[in-house]
């Protein structure tokens, strides 16, 4: 995802609520909009990155959407935007960050930004974690003088203190999603990926 492309998908049954997301996202992202979940889910495809979804729409509640996405296999962020005050019920459903109406222009473009900025360090995480599985690997099973002469374990190793590299400069101008998200990582950034 790059965050000066991100698609984000609207969905609102209240026309005015809905041209209004798109008026204050629409000069840095991508906007589509649906005005009920079943139009939800007929333009949901990979190219969405995030989702600002209604609780109350039309002929499928949002809590249904956002389940439905959940299942499918694409990974959008999902915001609710909603005028249902949060309760226990939302325990069960799948999203990101909650925002209640009426949500001003900076709250919205700042929930869309941590979201995208979640996606970028998800993806860098998971390529970080398959380099170090694949470095675990050949350290394991490799003789250090194989090691020492393959270029193919030269670049992994270097590729992966660049991933370690860039995720700890993203961690240190990041705010507290990203620090969550990092600290579930525990030690795998401790290490360089050698055992």
């Amino acid at each position: 995802m790059d965050s000066d492309t991100a698609t984000v998908l609207v969905v609102d049954d209240e026309t005015h609520v809905s041209d209004t997301c798109c008026e204050y996202l629409d000069d840095q992202h991508d906007v589509i909009s649906a005005t009920s979940g079943e139009e939800a889910l007929e333009k949901l495809d990979r190219t969405i990155d995030v989702v600002l979804l209604d609780r109350r729409v039309p002929r499928m509640a949002g809590d249904e959407v956002a389940m439905r996405i959940q299942r499918r296999n694409v990974n959008p962020k999902i915001i609710v935007v909603t005028a249902v005050n949060p309760d226990l019920d939302l325990l069960h459903l799948e999203f990101s960050e909650y925002l209640v109406k009426p949500v001003s222009r900076a709250e919205m473009t700042d929930a869309v930004d941590r979201m995208i900025a979640q996606a970028e360090l998800e993806a860098q995480l998971q390529r970080m974690l398959q380099l170090a599985s694949k470095l675990s690997v050949l350290e394991d099973k490799l003789d250090l003088d194989e090691l020492e002469k393959s270029e193919q374990h030269e670049r992994l190793t270097a590729e992966f203190r660049d991933c370690k590299q860039a995720l700890t400069s993203f961690e240190e101008q990041q705010d507290y999603y990203s620090e969550a998200v990092l600290s579930k990582l525990g030690g795998a950034l401790e290490g360089d990926g050698r055992t």
